[in-house]
């Protein structure tokens, strides 16, 4: 295979202000030479290919609230036919539209990946000397850049090849991890997600000891701290709002979320019960959001209560880019939820209900700007990634699985009553039971976040629609690897 072609992002101006770094613009490409010739120069690179992650061709719309979210069926598809994205709601991959989508994912992820590689060629010789904090801060750029290797490889992995209770033994992903690129031979999925799990096992460690004990105030002080940097780190503003990066605890939920796609429920549950016990249970620093039953005002700002949330990437241009996608054609308005009376149910008391408009449109507030509310870096311009509540997903699902019902049931109380529901679920019968109640959740609780198709997937479950289902046939539930694929 013929090298990637590597973007360098390179932040002017990176530190010169409490905005974080993610609101600046990247300039022209500059010689790897140039690039990795001091401290700075790995930072910026780093913070560029979050950046790249944060384009609308990857998690800044396509596998976020663009498509994926239209996949998994959470809009009224009439609202947003005009984009084209409607048409993948039809599953219509093959389109012109689709065949551009699914290519510029394949492509940008692996291009993503291509910077990591090179990244962690350079740092690798680099002395921790030249580094502000050492052995601290060369940790730190490294755990991160393997961590978004494997987070690059794993949604790879989930939408271009078939899914573990399908078929492990397709060989379709390759995974790259060195520089420059050679030729690959594609994985079967398990293997493929055993070299996803042993990046992010040695991101684990090097992340650890600074957010966990040397920097921890970025990290213990809840949502003040992790999206708004309002406690000053040590080193800089590079080691501020870690909510923003591939911090501890995401790599923790990342574990989970890794091995219970594969199929490995003892380590998914101890990965999932490690961040509860440790950093919900126990240090409380992460809480649920505790101000959900606000008025339904348009002003109030917490719509994707970010206190929840492990990781979130930054896009400076995401409301306009949501704006602009929701007013073209001949329903200019928001995103408008799907199946509405089946998403709540019986649970119309659910604090997440006031996150949709009360009128026949039913308005997603999420990503809705509205008198400059949302016009800031703490709210209205992150794309939450991975969430607490998934943490209990998995927590309720592998506790029932090993035979532990009762200790599912609290938690599935625990987790409805602080989401607001008074509805009381007495007992689960079954697995089957279980996945649809975690599903139905999960319709209310990823709206707009794409990864509500991949638990469709996972499960091999039908996706539920407001007037039946549509069967999760392979066609429809994985991507067809693009033709592009030998440029990397």
């Amino acid at each position: 295979m013929r090298k990637g072609f590597i973007i360098l992002c390179i932040q002017i101006g990176l530190f010169c202000s409490c905005n974080s770094w993610l609101e600046l613009e990247p300039a022209n490409q500059i010689s790897k030479e140039k690039l990795f010739s001091d401290e700075a120069g790995f930072q910026n690179a780093l913070n560029g290919i979050y950046q790249k992650c944060a384009e609308t061709n990857l998690y800044g719309k396509n596998l976020s609230w663009g498509t994926l979210s239209v996949i998994g069926q959470n809009y009224n598809l009439d609202v947003i036919y005009d984009n084209n994205d409607g048409y993948m709601g039809e599953y219509e991959y093959e389109s012109s539209y689709g065949l551009t989508v699914i290519d510029n994912i394949w492509s940008g992820l692996y291009n993503a990946i291509a910077n990591c590689n090179l990244l962690l060629n350079e740092i690798s010789s680099a002395s921790p000397s030249s580094f502000t904090l050492d052995t601290v801060a060369k940790n730190l750029i490294m755990g991160e850049t393997y961590a978004l290797r494997a987070f690059c490889h794993l949604d790879l992995i989930r939408l271009f090849a078939p899914a573990p209770v399908k078929n492990d033994q397709a060989a379709l992903v390759p995974y790259h991890d060195t520089y420059p690129s050679v030729i690959t031979v594609p994985l079967k999925t398990k293997e493929a997600i055993d070299k996803v799990i042993e990046d992010l096992l040695k991101a684990k460690d090097l992340v650890a000891y600074h957010d966990t004990v040397y920097n921890k105030t970025g990290m213990a002080y809840k949502m003040a701290a992790r999206f708004q940097g309002q406690y000053s780190n040590k080193g800089g503003s590079f080691y501020n709002k870690r909510g923003y990066r591939l911090n501890y605890c995401a790599i923790v939920g990342l574990l989970a979320r890794a091995y219970l796609y594969k199929g490995d429920i003892d380590n998914a549950l101890y990965y999932a019960k490690h961040f509860y016990d440790r950093f919900y249970n126990g240090n409380k620093w992460f809480t649920f959001n505790s101000s959900y039953d606000y008025t339904t005002s348009l002003n109030y700002k917490q719509k994707k209560y970010l206190e929840e949330c492990l990781f979130a990437f930054y896009n400076g241009d995401l409301l306009q880019t949501v704006e602009g996608y929701c007013a073209v054609g001949s329903y200019p308005s928001s995103l408008q939820l799907a199946d509405y009376d089946g998403v709540f149910a019986e649970d119309m008391d659910d604090y997440r209900s006031n996150l949709i408009s009360n009128d026949e449109d039913r308005n997603i507030y999420k990503y809705r700007q509205v008198n400059n509310y949302q016009q800031d870096d703490v709210e209205g311009l992150a794309i939450p990634v991975l969430r607490l509540s998934e943490m209990y997903y998995i927590l309720m699902e592998c506790n029932f699985l090993k035979g532990n019902k009762a200790e599912c049931m609290r938690l599935l109380k625990e987790f409805r009553e602080k989401k607001g529901c008074k509805r009381q679920i007495s007992s689960i019968s079954d697995i089957g039971n279980l996945y649809d109640i975690l599903v139905n959740d999960a319709r209310r609780e990823f709206v707009g976040e794409g990864q509500l198709f991949f638990m469709y997937k996972r499960l091999n479950r039908n996706i539920l629609v407001e007037d039946g289902e549509i069967t999760a046939s392979e066609d429809r539930m994985t991507f067809k690897v693009p033709d592009s694929q030998n440029f990397y």
